[in-house]
């Protein structure tokens, strides 16, 4: 849908209608201006985490695939 397009619906509704959609609008402008400024505030960078390096002192660890492939056998045979 275009932009005159969506000029031309908004100008056939009602005019309470045509407020209500104005302030949807506005509603959503600010939510959505809420929502960038709350993203960006509380934004945590992947390396901040707690879980990153959880394992990087055990020396099993070292080959993933071989660690799974370890305990798979003494799992399941």
């Amino acid at each position: 849908m275009n932009q005159t397009r969506i000029l031309q619906d908004f100008n056939a509704l009602p005019a309470e209608a045509q407020e209500l959609v104005s302030s949807l609008v506005a509603f959503l402008g600010r939510e959505q201006q809420r929502s960038k400024s709350s993203r960006k505030k509380n934004a945590i960078h992947l390396t901040d985490e707690k879980f990153i390096g959880l394992w990087q002192d055990r020396d099993d660890m070292y080959d993933s695939s071989a660690y799974i492939r370890t305990l798979r056998k003494n799992e399941w045979g």
